[in-house]
């Protein structure tokens, strides 16, 4: 709906494909390019995987970092 559209999921993609243009153009052009992220585990870092995961499918690899 257009609430979800503006401020959920579909807004949050939209704007990580922005960002990402920005910081990352080649990434965005090649299509064999992967973006690295290291997370904690935390709501977070589950939040930043989920975006990158769904605006870049199949092309994130991940770490996990052990804080505790």
């Amino acid at each position: 709906d257009g609430i979800r559209g503006q401020y959920g999921l579909v807004g949050s993609e939209m704007c990580i494909r922005d960002r990402l243009d920005t910081l990352w153009p080649e990434g965005r052009r090649d299509p064999q390019a992967r973006l690295g992220l290291a997370v904690s585990g935390g709501p977070d870092s589950l939040a930043l995987l989920l975006l990158a995961a769904s605006a870049l499918p199949g092309r994130v690899e991940v770490a996990t970092v052990d804080i505790a």
